[in-house]
């Protein structure tokens, strides 16, 4: 058992659960201190526990949704919780956690706007998001806002490849006639994506 204080809350939980290879628990099981369970000084008992600084409650329990799906009154259901497991599995390694939580968060991203999206996916590296973001903003119907975009803290290198992959769609519709009397085909989604995919090439190497 291992005692955990996250804002002036104690949580009691199992500390196998926590021992992950390469995580942040890890390594600080390991430091000197601790014995072989990792019970040594802080976190041993209620009135010496490991105060978790800097980490708020609700990802607290967003992660323990997601480590222990049958203990937490159900797995990670909510935009919160899953939310809260992506921040604290990226910020202390717990690959498979990320993995489930970005899976988990994904289906929420769709009532999203696309630059939540596209900050979301730069905060936590992840290559679907980051695409995502720019395709919901590059197909929407309205003109884009260069004064709207960049006080959605978006910086001025995303804002120019937005207006690039816009009037790439553009060209590509303009181009699209058939004959004089043709209709206009707008760019599916499949090439929307590759010209969005290009563009962000170099951003989305070192993602997930």
């Amino acid at each position: 058992m291992i005692v955990f204080e996250v804002e002036n809350t104690l949580f009691r939980l199992q500390k196998k659960a926590f021992e992950v290879p390469g995580s942040f628990f890890e390594v600080m099981f390991s430091l000197p201190g601790h014995d072989k369970n990792g019970l040594q000084g802080e976190g041993h008992s209620d009135q010496c526990p490991i105060v978790l600084n800097g980490i708020s409650i609700s990802h607290f329990r967003g992660f323990l949704h997601v480590m222990y799906p049958l203990s937490m009154a159900g797995p990670a259901k909510t935009y919160e919780q899953w939310l809260g497991a992506l921040h604290l599995a990226t910020q202390w390694d717990f690959f498979d956690i990320r993995k489930q939580a970005i899976a988990g968060l994904s289906p929420f991203l769709t009532d999203r706007g696309g630059v939540e999206v596209i900050l979301l996916a730069r905060k936590y590296k992840v290559k679907e998001w980051l695409i995502q973001g720019y395709m919901h903003i590059a197909q929407q119907t309205d003109a884009l806002d260069i004064d709207k975009l960049g006080a959605a803290t978006l910086d001025h290198a995303t804002i120019i490849r937005l207006f690039l992959v816009r009037d790439m769609i553009l060209v590509s519709f303009r181009n699209s006639r058939r004959g004089y009397y043709g209709d206009y085909a707008f760019p599916s989604d499949e090439e929307i994506r590759k010209l969005v995919t290009d563009k962000v090439s170099d951003e989305i190497r070192d993602m997930e």
